[in-house]
């Protein structure tokens, strides 16, 4: 085969090898989506909520201070409430029970859930640890342990709270981002987890344990090296 005719098969090659990828793709997101549908439906079915620290009252703003400061999750639903019966006229047809405010907060974590999974394979990159992005879908696995089954079927407690799951999506993707050092995406992103959960100070250490440069002969040049890491970290801390 000459040089011609092998140019000639790589390019008739490469859009089949595009459209593989991009059918991959779309498989895992409808994989990812069909995971958090499932999830979300038994994790509301097998919780209950914590009464000072229930959606009704974040969502009034009268729950209890240590949950009242979580409210970004309930601030978008009540701003998605009057989008309910658009909602209704589209989704209505999948949900055995009315639409209603719960209905959207179950809408969100699905979604959340379903982002968490898509960002699975690009957290497993930022931790050099790249692997078949199908693989990271058995990340519902210990989610799914952790928040139905020890949660709700062994130690009977059961708690539901609306910023857990999406605590995990800013999580993974605050940590991507800072991890690329995608500093103009990551402050809007970690102001939102911060105000969905105070546990969005794991995303800093996360990202500076990725980070930072330990080659260093001694102490000084150790800090020399991770100097604008340092700096990111103790800005997020204020």
């Amino acid at each position: 085969m000459d040089l011609a005719s092998l140019r000639k098969t790589i390019h008739d090659r490469r859009p089949k090898g595009k459209f593989v990828n991009l059918a991959s793709k779309i498989v895992f997101a409808c994989l990812a989506i069909s995971f958090g549908l499932i999830f979300t439906y038994n994790y509301f079915l097998y919780t209950h909520e914590y009464p000072p620290g229930s959606y009704e009252r974040i969502a009034a703003y009268e729950a209890d201070k240590v949950f009242q400061t979580r409210f970004l999750i309930t601030a978008l639903a009540n701003f998605l409430i009057p989008l309910i019966p658009i909602f209704d006229s589209f989704f209505g047809w999948m949900i055995p029970y009315p639409m209603s405010y719960e209905v959207v907060l179950q809408m969100i974590n699905t979604l959340f859930l379903a982002g968490l999974l898509i960002l699975m394979p690009k957290l497993m990159k930022a931790l050099d640890c790249s692997v078949n992005p199908f693989w990271t879908l058995l990340t519902i696995i210990p989610v799914s342990w952790n928040y139905i089954f020890i949660n709700g079927y062994i130690d009977g407690a059961g708690l539901y709270y609306p910023y857990d799951i999406p605590s995990l999506t800013f999580f993974a993707l605050g940590t991507i981002l800072f991890a690329n050092k995608k500093w103009l995406f990551f402050y809007p992103v970690f102001i939102l987890a911060c105000l969905n959960r105070e546990s969005a100070c794991f995303i800093s250490m996360a990202g500076f344990f990725i980070l930072m440069d330990l080659n260093g002969s001694n102490r000084n040049e150790i800090l020399v090296r991770n100097k604008m890491i340092l700096l990111h970290v103790s800005f997020q801390a204020l």
